[in-house]
């Protein structure tokens, strides 16, 4: 009983670290920003930019910056994508 006690409070307290492009990727988050300016939003390729050497960089605090018309932009986190609930099988 102990045991599950703890694994459970163990749960509760364990963060999940998302300030970094590998940390989301792991996690299968994917990371967008949009450009208020452009009005485009663009869905960030977390596998190039870590294959770059940039899975490291931390994207927190830091304003995004449009590729087009290098305006500011606004970070969008987006969780990983959850299967449909199987509600049973239907009969005919």
């Amino acid at each position: 009983m102990q045991q599950h006690m703890r694994a459970a409070r163990q749960r509760r307290t364990s963060t999940l670290r998302s300030d970094t492009f590998r940390a989301l990727h792991e996690h299968e988050h994917k990371l967008a920003c949009y450009c208020p300016t452009c009005d485009r939003w663009q869905v960030l390729d977390l596998e190039r930019l870590i294959a770059d050497g940039r899975g490291e960089y931390c994207f927190v605090g830091r304003e995004p910056r449009c590729s087009y018309c290098r305006g500011p932009g606004v970070w969008q986190l987006r969780p990983p994508v959850m299967p449909p609930r199987s509600y049973g099988s239907v009969q005919s």
